[in-house]
């Protein structure tokens, strides 16, 4: 999995996430297992020379493709920019054909004819097919639409191919994906599980959600200088990070972080680059 973090004010917009990525493949009966993880994936990704960037979350890879070529491959086909809006519906549309061959539907169970003859007392019914465990791929595309002042932030997410605007032009604040319990408990006071426990015990789900308000942290964002906006996604990055480090089990995320802000007049601006060395 992973921790994608985005914050919008109305200087900028940032986006940065964790660099850990889990490699999946085909297991048995059409599902899918994590066959291997790295600490050391790019997940954030400049489109071009535009000011709009791609982070992503949730699987490394797709079939024999890397995430990180299919995105590559994505930019080579954009020539110029619209809108936020159609950038994501076009790399929805992209990394659906990959998605679609690596993992494919599972085909609908096969309906036995009706027996001419009486059937035996109490037949065994025939067995269901296998529900496929398809593994979830996500996209924050942000940046700025043209002609506009403001930026907005776009989510795709696989499977489904959804697309869902996160940040419109007039919308502040600080959005984050994947690992989502950590900052969340943090920063709404509340974990969203205690909600779903409280909703089926027969509390109502109105007061579950008075309640939850009242924990939130109060933050100003519209009015977030750059540098803040870069501490806050860093804050998010982190915080998950340590969490998921000393939590028991594998780790789901981990450094190094890799942060980039998105400007009006200057565009695409690395914080925290990732780099090889030796």
């Amino acid at each position: 999995m992973t921790i994608v973090a985005a914050v919008k004010s109305r200087d900028c917009l940032v986006l940065g996430t964790d660099s850990m990525t889990t490699i999946v493949g085909a297991g048995a009966n059409g599902t899918t297992q994590v066959l291997k993880g790295y600490s050391n994936a790019t997940k954030l990704f400049q489109l071009g020379n535009l000011p709009i960037a791609i982070a992503t979350w949730g699987a490394g890879n797709v079939g024999p493709l890397s995430v990180g070529g299919i995105v590559s491959d994505f930019q080579s086909q954009v020539t110029s920019k619209t809108t936020i809006q159609s950038i994501a519906q076009g790399l929805a549309a992209f990394v659906q054909k990959h998605y679609a061959t690596a993992f494919p539907p599972t085909p609908a169970p096969v309906i036995p004819p009706v027996p001419t003859t009486t059937p035996a007392p109490n037949p065994v019914p025939p067995s269901p097919a296998p529900t496929p465990n398809l593994p979830i791929l996500g996209f924050f595309v942000g940046g700025y639409s043209d002609q506009t002042p403001l930026p907005e932030l776009w989510e795709v997410k696989f499977p489904g191919s959804t697309i869902n605007v996160v940040r419109g032009t007039g919308d502040f604040g600080a959005s984050w994906r994947g690992i989502e319990i950590p900052f969340s408990r943090l920063y709404f006071g509340f974990d969203q599980r205690i909600a779903d426990v409280l909703t089926k015990a027969g509390v109502s789900a109105q007061l579950v959600e008075q309640v939850k308000t009242q924990f939130a942290t109060p933050v100003i964002f519209d009015s977030m200088p750059i540098q803040d906006a870069i501490g806050f996604t860093e804050h998010i990055l982190k915080t998950t990070i340590g969490y998921s480090t000393y939590e028991i089990g594998q780790a789901a995320c981990g450094d190094p972080i890799q942060v980039a802000v998105i400007l009006k007049r200057r565009g695409y601006v690395w914080v925290h680059e990732p780099s090889f060395h030796v």
